[in-house]
């Protein structure tokens, strides 16, 4: 009975350590409030959380930022369209050339590439200079 309670107690330690803790703007590392303050001025901060690896910014406007521990950006959503000045002239001319009239609703930096999910649902894979890879449909 003293394995299944100390069991009990571990885990609970466990769920409680990896829990998501909220932050103040003031505690995001300077790269990541620096992009902020670049590409989304004056749009309030509705949350942000940090867990063991890496941060995620809720705005007003209902754009969510994922930044990795240092500060660097992973992910960036939004329904309501996203920036063109987040990814290379290359892409937004792709997209306008072969989409015209949808949004970016979606951006993920990875290590060799940025993939990117328009209105419309198409995902697009670009490699981060701009050069288009491929596309799916997302279902």
């Amino acid at each position: 009975m003293k394995k299944i309670a100390f069991f009990c107690i571990f885990l609970a330690l466990a769920t409680f350590a990896c829990a998501d803790k909220l932050i103040s703007f003031a505690e995001l590392p300077q790269t990541a409030q620096n992009f902020i303050n670049e590409y989304f001025p004056n749009i309030q901060i509705n949350q942000i959380e940090i867990d063991s690896d890496d941060y995620e910014v809720n705005l007003g406007t209902g754009i969510q930022i994922d930044f990795d521990i240092d500060g660097n950006w992973d992910k960036i959503k939004s329904l309501q369209g996203l920036p063109a000045t987040l990814v290379p002239t290359t892409v937004i001319d792709y997209i306008n050339e072969n989409y015209p009239n949808n949004s970016i609703i979606e951006i993920e930096k990875n290590r060799k590439t940025l993939d990117i999910t328009l209105k419309n649902k198409v995902e697009l894979k670009f490699t981060l200079d701009g050069d288009f890879i491929n596309k799916k449909w997302d279902t």
